[in-house]
């Protein structure tokens, strides 16, 4: 990711919340200017292991994103701390944690664009 921000969110299709919230950044305008504008990347990381409930919500991402699965990767090693889904972190550059499991508002509101 060369953006100056990245915005890190574990997800998995399944689960309600993630759902919404999904909805809306995808919904979010401000925010697919800053994709498109190359200000912000956006990684989605699936973090469980129905590969087949996945694939099905692919055609659903928003355009810009990068969208991948750890193969529970990151659930078995404890690289994050994933208290509930979605999990949004958002990074600079340098790839340091600005805020780390923060409401997708907090994040809005930090970016401020």
């Amino acid at each position: 990711m060369k953006s100056n921000r990245l915005l890190l969110m574990f997800y998995d299709p399944e689960c309600e919340s993630c759902h919404e919230v999904l909805l809306q950044m995808a919904a979010d305008t401000a925010l697919a200017e800053a994709v498109r504008a190359g200000k912000l990347s956006v990684l989605a990381v699936y973090t469980e292991g129905n590969k087949a409930a996945w694939r099905k919500a692919l055609p659903d991402m928003p355009e810009g994103w990068t969208v991948g699965t750890d193969r529970e990767a990151v659930k078995t090693g404890a690289l994050y701390d994933l208290k509930a889904m979605p999990s949004l972190y958002l990074l600079d550059g340098s790839k340091t944690v600005l805020l780390k499991d923060a409401a997708y508002e907090k994040i809005r509101t930090t970016l401020a664009f």
